[in-house]
């Protein structure tokens, strides 16, 4: 995954491969769209268009339903589904050149030859960092469960890449990204568990883990300690003295707002792209000026942004999404393929999963772009004339 202009490009070339090969793959359609994810994803537009009537906002709507394009990997990606190793293999080799550029933001910043400008104390590379530290945490999950499940090379390249990828995750100083990679390795750590690994395996992942981030912070102990005591003072202000001028503060404000939304809105929500709009109205009903309070026209969280805008209807079309691609993830994985890259489209959903209570990832180019990629990956269904090849 790169910047979003390079994402794009190879999005558009993807596509135009695939339309291309139409006429001998357009057979396999019936079977790429006749699956649970296509179904509910196909819904969840019909019902996010038919919130554009009430919306205040329709044209920042119609900006969030194009970022419905990435499903379209789902049918790009199908006829190619045998080589979904290779697949799987190329978008790891993607992360790994953004870690390089990390690398050279660490040794460059500042310098006139370096092209991302950062803060200081977010070390991101070509990602912008909270989207970098999204992105990333759908990648850990590409690699730990080879990293405690896997044997062999396998094993040993999965955890030189989740030991890479925390230190990425470190160094973006993006916190909701942090919290998410800890209940990542929770969740891997216990299926490791409960699929009867050897407990001496999952104990050399997790020392390996606690001296990476024990070295990380001391590498990067400045940035990291400065974006705790910025977390701590923020989360203070806001709690105690009502300040919501930080930048945590205002995502709290943010989250509040869309419970209210969702409260005064409970079926069918203010509308695709109507959230700031909305915000800004309510605050005006209240008597305060909306200059003096940071609005964004997402929530900073995804389920709350999704009831805010879409309702109990587009809440529960998100929760059969979420239950229909975990499920497809997971149906053709034995105990043995858990411990393989096989498995890694899977958590890198789960990754992404627990980031979006941070973020709301499927509203950003980038993440949602590692949305479709990993559904690609991870088909419910595969024809049985395929599963060989596939496993």
């Amino acid at each position: 995954m790169g910047p979003t202009s390079v994402t794009e490009i190879a999005a558009a070339c993807l596509a135009a491969f695939s339309l291309v090969r139409l006429p001998k793959t357009w057979r396999t359609l019936e079977s790429a769209f006749m699956r649970p994810v296509p179904i509910v994803l196909l819904a969840w537009t019909a019902w996010q268009c038919t919130t554009l009537i009430w919306s205040p906002n329709p044209r920042q709507g119609l900006d969030e339903i194009a970022e419905l394009r990435w499903s379209l990997l789902l049918f790009c990606v199908w006829p190619a589904i045998r080589a979904r190793k290779w697949m799987i293999a190329a978008l790891a080799a993607g992360f790994l050149l953004g870690h390089l550029t990390q690398v050279l933001q660490l040794i460059g910043q500042g310098s006139s030859w370096y092209p991302w400008v950062r803060e200081p104390d977010r070390i991101s590379g070509w990602w912008d960092p909270a989207v970098g530290g999204s992105l990333l945490a759908g990648a850990l999950g590409l690699h730990l469960p080879a990293a405690f499940m896997g044997k062999g090379r396998t094993r040993v390249i999965a955890m030189t890449m989740s030991i890479i990828t925390l230190a990425a995750i470190l160094a973006t100083g993006t916190r909701g990204a942090w919290l998410a990679a800890i209940g990542l390795l929770v969740i891997v750590a216990g299926v490791a568990l409960w699929t009867g690994r050897r407990r001496a395996r999952i104990a050399v992942m997790l020392v390996a883990v606690a001296i990476t981030v024990v070295f990380a912070a001391f590498i990067l102990r400045g940035p990291i300690t400065t974006r705790i005591h910025e977390a701590r003072d923020e989360i203070t202000r806001a709690v105690q003295h009502k300040e919501f001028t930080t930048s945590t503060g205002a995502r709290l404000l943010l989250n509040w707002w869309a419970l209210e939304a969702f409260a005064q809105h409970p079926i069918a929500g203010v509308g695709a792209g109507g959230f700031g709009d909305w915000v800004e109205q309510h605050l005006r009903e209240q008597g305060i000026d909306p200059a003096q309070r940071h609005i964004h026209a997402h929530a900073h969280n995804a389920i709350l942004h999704i009831a805010a805008t879409s309702g109990a209807v587009g809440l529960s079309l998100a929760g059969m999404f979420i239950v229909f691609a975990l499920k497809g993830a997971f149906a053709y994985l034995d105990r043995s393929m858990l411990g393989t890259y096989l498995a890694g489209p899977g958590f890198g959903l789960i990754g992404l999963l627990l980031v979006s209570a941070f973020d709301s990832v499927h509203l950003n180019s980038q993440s949602a772009a590692l949305i479709g990629a990993l559904l690609a990956l991870a088909p419910g269904w595969i024809p049985r004339h395929a599963r060989e090849a596939f496993s």
